[in-house]
């Protein structure tokens, strides 16, 4: 709710930095033209080859960390961004997966694989190797293996799940979570996954 807030003040202190490390360029340049004061004339020249070379470094990595580095680690940043807009395609439910027209799992045995960003595969370039990709390979063609994780939220039953208006009758439901959500979470937060878990076996039962 405040990460306009957050967003603003994130983008107010960078350009504050920017004002001072251009104000400290304007009085070096003031210094190096000036030409009463010999001395500090040459120290200010020496000062502004430093200056312009720092500038170009801070350009530079600027640039890259913008528009060519890709890390999965923080979303927030811009690397996890470019990492996110690179690599990650959902289909028209929001899903990290392929889109499932009612023919591709009409005469299979579905299985809805559902979970946090441990599921939807945070991390993993390629979603052919995530675990349930991997799930569908070793099942064969008989089954519909269904990816519907999603990152950074508490899983759903199946029964409940948005996934399911437009997947008929899954046979299976496959829940996983990053180990150390589960554990740092609480007791509280514990039950209401095994609670979950039960709903979601009952609604595919």
């Amino acid at each position: 709710m405040l990460d306009w807030f957050w967003d603003l003040q994130f983008h107010l202190s960078f350009l504050g930095v920017i004002g001072v490390f251009l104000a400290i360029g304007v009085l070096i340049g003031i210094g190096a033209a000036q030409r009463r004061f010999r001395r500090l004339q040459n120290v200010t020249r020496g000062l502004m080859v430093s200056y312009v070379t720092i500038m170009l470094l801070l350009t530079a990595g600027e640039l890259y960390f913008r528009h060519v580095y890709a890390e999965s680690g923080w979303l927030w940043t811009l690397a996890g961004q470019n990492w996110h807009t690179r690599y990650v395609e959902r289909n028209s439910g929001g899903f990290r997966d392929r889109e499932w027209p009612p023919e591709d799992y009409a005469d299979k045995t579905t299985v809805l694989v559902f979970g946090d960003s441990f599921t939807e595969g945070f991390g993993i370039q390629n979603v052919e190797d995530r675990y349930s990709d991997t799930l569908g390979r070793l099942l064969g063609t008989d089954y519909a293996v269904i990816n519907i994780g999603v990152a950074n939220t508490h899983p759903q039953p199946v029964g409940n799940h948005p996934a399911t208006v437009s997947v008929a009758e899954p046979r299976c439901g496959y829940l996983a979570v990053f180990s150390q959500r589960y554990q740092r979470r609480g007791a509280e937060y514990r039950r209401t996954m095994v609670a979950d878990a039960a709903a979601a076996s009952a609604a595919l039962d």
